[in-house]
C-alpha cells in the first residue's frame, strides 16, 4: 500500500487560525482545494519565493503533528477495512481527552536538522515542554502509541532519510517510526520550510505582524484528525475529525 496515514491537530474549518494561514500557504488541507499562495501583507517577498518557502508545509497543510505519517502494515489486505478501523482507534483516542488550552502561543525558529524554520509553538518559559504542557503530551503518547498496530515497518530509505540520530532517537524511530516522541515531543504547527538565515529573519517579521492576533494567547486543543496521502507524491488533506470530550462522543455510535 502507497497510502499514508497521520494523526495531527489541525484547526478547524471555521477557526480564525485556519482562515488566516490558509491563504498564506494557498493550500486547505481540510477541503483540498489549493489557490496560489499569498505573501503576507507588507512582505519584501515575492509571489515566487512565498511560495517556494511555503511549499512544503502546504502539502501537509496547518497541523501540528501526533502520529508521524505512516504507511499501512501488510497485515492490512483491505485498505477500507484496515481505515474503519483506525478511525474507530482516533475516535477513542479523542474520547479519552478533555479540550485543553497550551500555554500562549509563540512565533519560533526551530531547526530540523537541515536549517531553521518558523512555526508557532506553545512556549514553556524555564519549564520543559511537558512540565509546561502536560494536556499536549498526554495527548500526544496516546495518538503515537495506539494506533501503532496500524503502522508498516518504515523502509530502510526512511530510515536512513534521518541521517544521524542520538541513541534515543534511533530506538524512537525504530519501535514507533518517528524519532521524537515523548520526552522529544514538541508540538508545533509548520509555516514555513527550510529557511536562510535572511529568509528567516524577514519571514519571522512579516509573519509577526500577520499572525499577531494568536500571539501570547493560549491556543484550545479540542480536537485531533486523521490526514491521508494518497502517494509520496500527492498532499495531505484531512479525512475525518475527532472532537475531544466524552461528552462530544455520546450521541456518535
Amino acid at each position: 500500500m502507497s497510502a499514508r496515514y497521520a494523526l495531527y491537530y489541525a484547526p478547524s474549518a471555521g477557526s480564525a487560525l485556519h482562515a488566516a494561514v490558509t491563504p498564506l500557504f494557498g493550500r486547505d488541507a481540510l477541503n483540498g482545494t489549493s489557490s496560489a499562495p499569498v505573501p503576507p501583507e507588507g512582505s519584501p517577498f515575492s509571489a515566487d519565493d512565498w511560495a517556494a518557502m511555503v511549499a512544503a508545509p502546504a502539502k501537509y497543510g496547518l497541523h501540528a503533528t501526533l502520529k508521524a505519517p505512516f504507511e499501512l502494515s501488510p497485515r492490512w489486505e483491505k485498505e477500507e477495512w484496515a481505515c474503519e478501523l483506525l478511525m474507530d482507534v482516533c475516535r477513542n483516542i479523542a474520547r479519552r481527552h478533555e479540550p485543553f488550552a497550551t500555554t500562549p502561543l509563540e512565533l519560533r525558529a526551530l531547526n530540523n536538522g537541515s536549517g531553521a524554520f518558523l512555526a508557532l509553538t506553545p512556549s514553556c518559559g524555564s519549564a520543559s515542554f511537558g512540565e509546561a504542557n502536560p494536556g499536549l503530551c498526554e495527548l500526544e503518547r496516546d495518538c503515537v502509541t495506539a494506533p501503532d498496530f496500524f503502522r508498516a515497518p518504515l523502509a530502510e530509505a526512511d530510515i536512513k532519510r534521518r541521517g544521524t540520530l542520538s541513541s534515543e532517537e534511533a530506538e524512537y524511530l525504530a519501535v514507533y517510526g518517528y524519532h521524537r516522541v515523548f520526552n522529544l515531543f514538541r508540538f508545533h504547527l509548520t509555516l514555513t520550510g527550510s529557511l536562510s538565515e535572511e529568509q528567516t529573519s524577514l519571514a519571522q517579521q512579516s509573519l509577526q505582524r500577520c499572525l499577531s492576533p494568536f500571539l501570547h494567547r493560549p491556543l484550545m486543543v479540542d480536537g485531533i484528525s486523521l490526514f491521508r496521502q494518497k502517494d509520496r507524491e500527492s498532499p495531505f488533506t484531512e479525512l475525518a475529525r475527532f472532537p475531544l470530550g466524552m461528552n462530544n462522543h455520546r450521541n456518535i455510535v
